[in-house]
């Protein structure tokens, strides 16, 4: 289409512009010569005509020549004046534009600057603070399980949990796991990336594992090494460490209005034991947020048991993690919590893994050297420490020859309760029942009470409900049974006990899910491909439809791949489940959707 708008500059100059600039040019040359004091007469087109016509060849050409170095210099000048004066008009303007956000900048980096010299320069703060986190967080302690043994200290027998990224749905809540073979991580490989603009989805990091794997335990140690200052032997960033625990503030998040999360650390630093109430300067909690100087720690979404109540908090949180992009977050649940009610703003998912040989070992002796001791009234010698190293050897020896305790010593909780009732004369495997009557006691009813986690049933109630499916089981000589015969199994005990409160499909659920007791079988039979699959929804059976007289292969409920990318995808597909007696978390077959990683 024609432009009948030429562009001004295509357009010639007029004769009046000409005529002007020409005659501003000459009046330019005139101050000038009379600038350099120079005679008006001597200069120009005149004054070089009259040296010629005088004969004075010489001074005409000197005349011409300086008529036309003032020329050039006068509209240089021109040039370089008017350059000048425009850049000087637009530093003016961007200089006016800028004041407004510049003071705020300025203002607001003085105000932090002022906070974090208060920080530094109020050891007494500081150091009450920290001194009052490490009072709290330094022993050893298993909720709901007390046998009277001396109080550890966390830093004498706490072993580095190994973590991995994982997919939610990916996680298994099963207690009795095997052991993966994955790279070695821990909680502080993260951390140590999390200030790194690449790294950044570290700053968020959800940490899920199953019960008894040690997840509170973990948040308690970071907090103790940030109070006593030994984050440096990680590499990773000082960050001031605040540990709250969510089943002890969810009545405040799902009230209206939900506070803030300032306000809550303030009331938590104002509620730790201290000689005198801690109050934190006006501002100075928003502050460190609002630059990433905190590590906020929330514990247990699980443990908020009310399903409604554990989505307003998940909401909260995620709230949270929007306002304050620059803090550092670590939230902890068990996987059916999390699964339940994600939280969107989570950067980066880490599956808490197994103990491995090496770390059982490291904890059972760590742990018998500290009990010697401190059963001494901290007495450490030689001799001790020798009585120490036997019984650990003892227990070790015991542990890796059966493969019940085996397998049970690879979960955090469940080994320290071994290592218990082992320093107490029960011969293991030889006298297993005490071990697993204080499981049972902890798992059903003295954990969830001493969290404050509201239970339908005591764990009384509980346990003679598993009792009665126990011993049917037991007497059919099975260890696995489909969901119909075990609620007609524990129909009559239940109603015994708890009435019409709860059903036997929600009791089942109950303790599958809060105390990991019960796994899920996937109903199907394992298949090498979907030829002669079902359409109509129902299970697929091989030739014997009968569950309890099944030898073939089948999958675990929740089960995982292999760690590597290559297997997570429905073309590798994999076993190693006999007569669905034997557990791995390792292998299992799942339709998932991965991104961010190339499956090759």
């Amino acid at each position: 289409m024609p432009n009948n708008n030429p562009d001004k500059k295509s357009l010639p100059p007029s004769k009046e512009s000409t005529d002007a600039r020409r005659k501003a040019r000459n009046q330019r040359v005139q101050k000038l010569i009379k600038y350099l004091g120079l005679s008006g007469s001597i200069l120009g087109v005149p004054g070089t005509l009259a040296f010629l016509k005088a004969g004075n060849w010489q001074a005409a050409l000197a005349s011409g020549m300086l008529t036309i170095a003032v020329t050039i210099v006068a509209i240089t000048y021109k040039f370089v004046s008017g350059v000048t004066n425009r850049v000087l008009d637009k530093i003016e303007e961007e200089l006016e534009n800028a004041e407004e956000p510049l003071a705020t900048w300025i203002v607001k980096g003085l105000k932090t600057f002022v906070i974090n010299l208060w920080w530094s320069l109020n050891p007494q703060f500081q150091r009450t603070y920290y001194q009052s986190l490490i009072e709290y967080f330094r022993e050893f302690k298993i909720e709901g399980f007390r046998v009277g043994l001396p109080v550890l200290d966390l830093e004498d027998v706490f072993v580095p949990l190994r973590v991995d990224p994982e997919i939610p749905d990916n996680i298994s809540g099963r207690m009795i796991r095997a052991h993966s073979q994955s790279e070695s991580q821990t909680i502080w490989d993260f951390l140590a990336q999390s200030t790194k603009t690449k790294f950044s989805n570290y700053r968020r990091l959800a940490v899920i594992g199953f019960p008894g794997s040690g997840k509170t335990t973990l948040l308690r140690h970071l907090t103790l090494t940030y109070a006593k200052k030994q984050q440096d032997k990680y590499k990773a960033p000082k960050f001031i460490p605040i540990l709250l625990y969510l089943r002890d503030i969810r009545n405040l998040i799902v009230a209206e209005p939900p506070p803030s999360l300032p306000q809550l650390i303030k009331e938590h630093i104002h509620n730790l034991p201290a000689p005198q109430a801690l109050t934190p300067p006006p501002d100075w909690v928003e502050e460190e947020l609002n630059t990433g100087n905190l590590l906020v720690m929330l514990d247990g979404l699980d443990e908020v048991a009310d399903e409604s109540q554990r989505q307003q908090v998940s909401h909260w949180v995620n709230r949270q993690m929007q306002i304050y992009r620059q803090t550092a977050f670590i939230l902890t649940s068990r996987p059916h919590g999390y699964k339940s009610a994600p939280v969107g703003q989570v950067g980066t998912v880490l599956e808490v893994l197994p103990f491995n040989s090496e770390q059982m070992q490291q904890f059972i002796r760590s742990w018998y050297v500290q009990t010697e001791i401190m059963s001494r009234a901290g007495r450490d010698t030689p001799a001790v420490r020798a009585e120490a190293k036997n019984n650990a050897d003892n227990l070790i020896e015991r542990i890796i020859s059966n493969r019940a305790i085996s397998d049970m010593a690879r979960n955090p909780l469940l080994v320290t309760m071994i290592a218990t009732v082992h320093y107490c004369g029960s011969a293991l495997p030889g006298r297993r029942v005490e071990l697993y009557q204080k499981i049972c006691d902890l798992l059903l009813g003295s954990r969830q009470k001493a969290k404050k986690i509201e239970s339908p049933l005591t764990a009384e109630q509980n346990k003679s409900v598993l009792q009665v499916l126990a011993l049917a089981l037991m007497q059919r000589q099975r260890r696995e049974f489909t969901p119909q015969v075990g609620q007609e199994l524990i129909a009559g005990e239940l109603e015994r006990v708890a009435g019409n409160s709860l059903n036997s499909d929600q009791f089942l659920e109950q303790i599958k899910q809060v105390s990991g007791l019960l796994v899920e079988w996937c109903l199907d039979d394992w298949h090498v491909n979907y030829e002669g699959a079902p359409t109509d929804g129902s299970p697929w059976f091989d030739k014997n439809d009968n569950l309890f007289q099944k030898s073939g292969k089948a999958i675990l409920r929740g089960g995982s791949w292999i760690e590597y990318p290559i297997f997570c995808r429905s073309a590798c597909r994999d076993n190693l489940f006999a007569g669905r007696v034997n557990i791995y978390s390792y292998i299992g077959f799942r339709v998932v959707c991965a991104f961010g990683r190339i499956l090759q």
